[in-house]
């Protein structure tokens, strides 16, 4: 069996088979970057191959071990005669081959290989990226809608939440007070998106995240209109191609910024855009991804996301979402006793429904019980009926007291249950998403570290 390029991007290797090959490539890389005499030539010179050498390094790795027989055992590299490998011998074979004219040649194809968007669909229950900025995005987006604008939620003693008018734009500041955390979205000519945004654009922001997750944050993240449609979204690729355009023009006047924590780590945005170019070609969507943008104060960390969900009304698909997005959160209470808990007003909010002071007339049941009950009960539907949802089983029952006094609605909540085998696959997804990125990062930084280290010694040279 050969690991083509093709196969692997196509994601046809098993987990053990990723996980093997990605602990071999890691081992090599550190002998790579602790070997001074070839580090300006693999190097490559430009920065912008860092995007892209990770990716394209564990495909030539695949390679090696396929011809060499190798495999991993407590951290160190053996052969088929369970002999252990001199690492740093086996890198110098390695970049001496890579720097040849043939291996020069397969770096070229694996690099346009990483390049190009991939064409497989999201698997049935995949890696997103999460945390709170996206999450303040998405509520804000769902909130603020026909001269409606998100509030903050008075039950929520460590949040703050300030709106800005500048200009045709309006400012979204969410603070944690808890965490030190700010997050600020701004979208420009709100009037005229507000007025009209429906929950889609979340939707549609969320399957782009989920493809790029899938697709290992490439610079263009690629799919097919038809796919949309097979998800439920939409019922024809016309339609889809109309919403994938709108959410562009908004999301390109949408810009992200602040600082969110992440342990001990801070992590800040100047402010940007995810997505800065736009193109449909025979019913194949690219979009091209802003570089600059700082993809950790997004991905915090990351959860799971069923694709069933995408068929869902708004309301049911928000609150499938926001499950999710607390559920990363309770790993712990889901690991211990295989719940955690939802206040209802907290699925009001985010849900983008009125407060008790936004209802006329008493209307709360209209406007606020019957919107929940109806989307628990159209997700408890799809978990038992929809062929899709057989391998991601949660539970949702709520508790609450239905005396007529809404208030008291409100403070009941929604115990959510991931039990046995499908809480082990959501917190294994999740985490080996995290972990993967984690790599790369630490990756990236080394490198970043040694051409900043290696320019300063230069300089100084040059002085001296």
């Amino acid at each position: 069996m050969i690991y083509t390029p093709g196969r692997w991007l196509e994601g046809e290797l098993s987990e053990q088979e990723s996980d093997e090959i990605l602990q071999f490539s890691n081992l090599l890389y550190d002998a790579v970057l602790k070997t001074q005499d070839m580090e300006e030539r693999f190097r490559l010179a430009e920065l912008q191959l860092m995007k892209y050498m990770n990716s394209m390094m564990h495909l030539l790795y695949r390679i090696k071990m396929q011809e060499c027989g190798l495999h991993i055992n407590d951290g160190k590299v053996f052969d088929k005669d369970e002999k252990e490998v001199d690492i740093m011998g086996m890198t110098m074979d390695f970049l001496f081959y890579a720097l040849t004219e043939k291996g020069l040649s397969e770096l070229s194809k694996g690099i346009e290989a990483i390049r190009q968007p991939q064409k497989s669909p999201i698997a049935p229950l995949g890696s997103v990226p999460n945390g709170d900025s996206l999450n303040w995005m998405y509520k804000v987006i769902t909130a603020s809608k026909g001269g409606r604008v998100v509030t903050g939620n008075p039950r929520n003693r460590h949040e703050k939440v300030t709106t800005y008018k500048k200009g045709d734009a309006l400012r979204f500041v969410r603070e944690n007070k808890q965490t030190g955390s700010s997050v600020i979205v701004e979208i420009d000519q709100a009037d005229k998106y507000l007025s009209k945004t429906s929950k889609t654009f979340t939707k549609v922001l969320l399957f782009t995240l989920q493809k790029m997750t899938d697709q290992h944050f490439p610079l263009e993240v690629g799919f097919h209109l038809q796919e949309l449609v097979s998800l439920g979204m939409y019922s024809t690729t016309s339609n889809a191609a109309r919403a994938v355009k709108d959410f562009f023009a908004q999301q390109k006047l949408t810009t992200l910024s602040g600082v969110v924590k992440k342990g001990k780590r801070t992590v800040k945005e100047e402010g940007g855009v995810l997505f800065y170019h736009y193109k449909l070609d025979n019913g194949y969507v690219t979009l091209s991804v802003n570089e600059n943008f700082n993809m950790e104060f997004i991905a915090n960390y990351f959860t799971v996301f069923p694709r069933f969900a995408y068929a869902l009304s708004n309301n049911a698909f928000s609150l499938v979402r926001y499950i999710f997005f607390l559920a990363r959160q309770n790993t712990q209470s889901i690991k211990e006793s295989g719940t955690f808990r939802i206040s209802l007003d907290a699925v009001r909010d985010n849900l983008g429904l009125p407060s008790i002071a936004e209802v006329k007339n008493r209307k709360y049941r209209q406007y606020i019980i019957e919107p929940i009950e109806k989307a628990i009960e159209e997700i408890e539907s799809a978990l038992q009926n929809v062929p899709e949802a057989e391998g991601c089983k949660f539970t949702i029952t709520p508790y609450t007291e239905d005396t007529g006094n809404i208030a008291k609605w409100l403070e009941g909540y929604l115990e959510i249950g991931l039990n046995g085998e499908f809480a082990e696959t959501f917190v294994r997804i999740a985490t080996k998403a995290e972990t993967e990125r984690d790599q790369r990062e630490r990756l990236k930084q080394k490198e970043l570290a040694r051409i900043a280290a290696r320019a300063e010694a230069k300089a100084a040279a040059e002085t001296d």
